[in-house]
């Protein structure tokens, strides 16, 4: 048929093979650049909306502060987790009480109610005023939080929604 030719099988994949794997490479370098552009987009938003990064982390830290009474001291920065944005907060406590489920329910839902954009996380770390690390578990675990729980908590937004309400 093709005589000392190469059987069609194999004319096949070596001649069109090389196109078809440049147009599938293409694809999908154009899939992941847009993926990209996406990314970018969402993390660029995530804070948009009126005013600025700045009003938005002060409103936190107002809120933080009139929620806990012990709250001595609160810093509040953005925080990416994947492409979710959302908060990381430091919060300085009087005394070296442990924090009830009360007080951490009280703390996580004034972050959350600060604006209009609801985090998708809140990171928080709790210290007392010598800077010794002051134990969230037992409150978290009685408000039923099972993020990631260590140094301080992360707490996405379903679990606020599950624990305490949507807004």
């Amino acid at each position: 048929m093709n005589g000392d030719r190469t059987p069609p099988s194999r004319e096949f994949s070596s001649a069109a093979r090389v196109p078809l794997v440049r147009r599938i490479r293409r694809r999908w370098a154009g899939l992941i650049g847009l993926c990209v552009v996406i990314a970018m987009t969402c993390v660029a938003c995530s804070f948009g909306g009126s005013g600025s990064r700045v009003d938005h982390e002060a409103a936190v830290v107002a809120a933080v502060k009139q929620a806990d009474t012990r709250a001595v001291d609160v810093s509040v920065t953005s925080s990416i987790s994947g492409l979710s944005s959302g908060w990381s907060i430091d919060v300085v406590l009087s005394g070296a009480d442990p924090v009830t489920a009360r007080e951490l329910g009280d703390i996580l839902r004034a972050a959350r109610d600060a604006n209009k954009r609801e985090p998708g996380h809140i990171w928080l770390y709790a210290t007392g005023k010598d800077g010794s690390s002051i134990d969230l578990t037992a409150a978290a675990d009685e408000l039923g939080m099972s993020g990631q729980i260590g140094p301080g908590i992360m707490v996405s937004s379903t679990e606020m929604d599950d624990g305490f309400g949507k807004r």
